[in-house]
């Protein structure tokens, strides 16, 4: 036990004073669809662009490619809004898009929070934007609008895992 405490200290004293750079501007991923369009460019992506049921058929695709390249459902039957999944469940694949290697993938995160805590970024309110391109200004359930699969033939219902909504 105290030598994994050591080397993990020695770790992180080879790392601390060395900043990790990426360079995501080069690789055009600051925002989710630059991700797709990355993972499209380097075969890291499958699309699936034929209509899928969002019960149980999207969560059996998905598992076909658990852990490889992530999954894009473009045509979901239940909703007019596509689903990116598997960004996260392979440490190549986000280190690839970070630009960094997986060695270095912690690292990154961990720097990335330690910034984060010591250097927090008010928002910024602007009138016109992408994230303005779609207004929802009734009070429907906006749930139902976002593909929500049912994983599991035994699962209670649909429910998000690991999820990132955008």
């Amino acid at each position: 036990m105290a030598e994994m405490v050591e080397a993990n200290m020695n770790r992180k004293s080879q790392t601390e004073n060395k900043p990790i750079q990426t360079n995501l501007a080069k690789r055009k991923v600051a925002d989710l669809q630059g991700i797709v369009e990355f993972l499209r460019q380097e075969n890291m992506l499958v699309r699936t662009k034929s209509p899928v049921d969002i019960k149980h058929e999207m969560a059996g695709i998905a598992n076909n490619y658990e852990g490889g390249k992530a999954v894009f459902f473009e045509n979901i039957n239940e909703s007019e809004v596509p689903l990116l999944t598997g960004l996260y469940w392979n440490r190549k694949l986000l280190a690839n898009i970070l630009d960094v290697t997986e060695k270095k993938l912690p690292f990154l995160t961990a720097q990335a929070i330690e910034q984060w805590s010591k250097h927090p970024v008010d928002p910024v309110v602007v009138d016109q934007g992408p994230a303005n391109e779609v207004v929802v200004e009734d009070k429907e359930d906006l749930l139902r609008d976002i593909p929500i699969p049912t994983h599991g033939l035994k699962d209670g219902g649909p429910y998000l895992d690991s999820s990132v909504l955008i």
